[in-house]
């Protein structure tokens, strides 16, 4: 959102008030990283996955802390046309976020892109399993969507996605560092990259 689409206001009962951001850095403890992992799984349309990957249908939560090789993904969201959304959880005042973030989303990235379709899908049962979120099959957490293909169409896209790196990698978090926004930039100028870096934050810390 960019200032001239001027300030959200939300409706309750006839009444309007108008939406402030908070002061995550007055409120330590109550808004951490877990926190905003959290919001992610359960209003997976909070991302502004339309203004990152135009193409991109809805998104729908798959699972929280995803294991891989080199540590747990955060957010695992996934589209009924089997594309892939990572989203890595970051509040900005952690000096870590500043030096490290962008390296380590895309090390887990790198860890998605190594694994087949199988080892995909029981990657993810493992991840719901822990959150008490069991499923039989990926497919199945689609098998109600009216778009969703065919289960073979599913799977192919899924494991094309994967091998191909096609991924979009999103780190949100309560504002953006300039350098990191720079290194971000300097990124996405690389020829040759088949997934999408988004850096996610609030509007006026853009």
């Amino acid at each position: 959102m960019s200032d001239r689409d001027g300030i959200p206001i939300i409706l309750r009962d006839g009444n309007a008030s108008p939406l402030s951001q908070i002061d995550f850095s007055a409120k330590e403890g109550l808004f951490d990283e877990r926190w905003i992992q959290k919001l992610v799984f359960d209003h997976p349309e909070c991302v502004p996955i339309r203004q990152i990957e135009p193409g991109f249908g809805t998104l729908i939560s798959i699972c929280r802390e995803l294991p891989t090789a080199h540590g747990p993904i955060d957010n695992l969201l996934m589209t009924c046309d089997g594309d892939i959304v990572i989203v890595e959880a970051k509040l900005w005042r952690n000096p870590q976020a500043r030096r490290e973030v962008v390296a380590q989303a895309l090390d887990y990235a790198s860890c998605i892109f190594r694994l087949g379709y199988e080892q995909f899908e029981a990657a993810v049962r493992k991840a719901r399993q822990s959150d008490s979120l069991a499923t039989e099959s990926l497919y199945q957490l689609f098998s109600s969507d009216p778009e969703v293909p065919d289960q073979q169409h599913f799977i192919d896209a899924v494991a094309t996605n994967l091998t191909r790196g096609n991924i979009a990698v999103i780190v949100l978090g309560d504002g953006i560092r300039s350098e990191v926004k720079l290194l971000t930039e300097i990124l996405q100028s690389y020829a040759g990259f088949h997934f999408t870096f988004a850096l996610v934050g609030p509007r006026r810390m853009i």
